[in-house]
């Protein structure tokens, strides 16, 4: 069950993100991180959704986005997508998916944009709802930068 204690620890630690309070927020993704170095005490249950490091990487640019840690959760989505191999799509996405916002953020909308279109072009046939609203998301965070002729261009949004 050490995979289902990591994502409720995550999950929680997602609150205290939104809660504003990076303490617990922290203490609770190096739990994560404790709970899934430590040996399986039982076999995997095949009704709990996998749970490893790249998923620990995403919650951790996740709260780290929503604490205004922009340098730590550029760095966590980037190994978001360096653990999740291009066969994955769908994880990787969530993960390209965060380093858009990262980006934006950070005032950079061409790699934003570059990165956007990456995702876009990976998931063309990909039926996720949940890539299609943060992509929905994404159309709304770049919109401002249509005009911004720094050599990246504002992907075609679905």
């Amino acid at each position: 069950m050490s995979e289902l204690e990591a994502r409720l620890l995550a999950m929680q630690a997602r609150a205290f993100a939104t809660l504003r309070q990076p303490d617990d927020c922290a203490q609770h993704l190096i739990e994560v991180e404790r709970v899934l170095e430590a040996e399986p005490a039982e076999e995997r249950s095949p009704w709990v959704s996998h749970f490893d490091e790249g998923s620990l990487a995403n919650e951790a640019a996740r709260c780290l986005r929503q604490l205004g840690d922009l340098g730590q959760a550029k760095r966590q989505a980037e190994r978001v997508v360096q653990l999740r191999p291009g066969d994955r799509t769908r994880s990787r996405a969530f993960g390209q998916l965060i380093l858009v916002t990262v980006l934006v953020a950070q005032g950079r909308p061409e790699e934003a944009c570059t990165v956007a279109q990456e995702v876009l072009d990976a998931t063309h046939q990909l039926g996720s709802y949940l890539v299609i609203q943060q992509l929905l998301g994404l159309r709304r965070l770049l919109e401002p930068h249509r005009g911004y002729s720094g050599g990246g261009r504002v992907p075609e949004f679905p």
